[in-house]
């Protein structure tokens, strides 16, 4: 089996509660069983340099969003790989701006391009927290058209219910998406649009963290 974990924190190169614990460890007990495991994450500014010593340069893409093309720069060390792009990134925090809908739309999107540019065959794409909500949304609607992408599965864990990704419907245009979106059987919650009701609702599997 061959997985490509996608999430904004892995411990020990980014870190603000238990996710970043659980991206941090689980691909290594999964590896210990022989699974080929994988994980995307943002290249933040705030990462210490020196976690990052022998990273090198595996994919230059660019991606769009609506109407705005955007650069993709991709390091890898070990099974991680960086995504690198300053303008979402170069911060001194990882959430909490005025375009976080953009950012991680843009991050999730990145992350299913990225196996297709690397050549990465996952039988599953594994995006966690509202961060990446919009992954399986990308994957079910933009790429499964495409012959590499046709077998892929997606699923989305849920680690923090009380942080949902909730933004106005106006951008739904700005993240490549349509108003075909904006129903109760896609993305729109109680008026607005919901990134952690994207995953639910596009992932092939829901799971939530637990004690174990």
């Amino acid at each position: 089996m061959k997985i490509l974990m996608v999430s904004t924190e892995v411990n020990p190169y980014s870190k603000s509660g238990g996710l970043g614990d659980v991206i941090g460890s689980l691909p290594k007990a999964l590896r210990n069983k022989n699974i080929d495991v994988r994980v995307a994450l943002p290249l933040y500014k705030t990462i210490p340099r020196h976690l990052l010593e022998g990273a090198t340069v595996v994919a230059d893409f660019t991606i769009n969003l609506s109407w705005r093309t955007h650069n993709v720069r991709v390091l890898q060390l070990g099974h991680i790989y960086f995504i690198q792009n300053d303008q979402y990134f170069n911060r001194d925090g990882y959430y909490g701006y005025d375009d976080d809908f953009e950012r991680f739309a843009f991050f999730s999107k990145a992350a299913v391009e990225l196996v297709g540019q690397v050549g990465f065959e996952a039988d599953i794409l594994h995006f966690n927290d509202w961060h990446t909500g919009l992954g399986p949304t990308y994957l079910q609607g933009v790429y499964r058209q495409f012959a590499f992408y046709t077998k892929m599965k997606s699923l989305f864990t849920i680690h923090n219910l009380n942080y949902q990704g909730i933004f106005g419907r106006e951008i739904l245009w700005e993240i490549g998406l349509n108003d075909g979106y904006y129903t109760s059987g896609q993305l729109e919650f109680h008026g607005k649009v919901s990134y952690l009701k994207a995953g639910i609702i596009h992932a092939d599997a829901v799971s939530t963290v637990s004690e174990t």
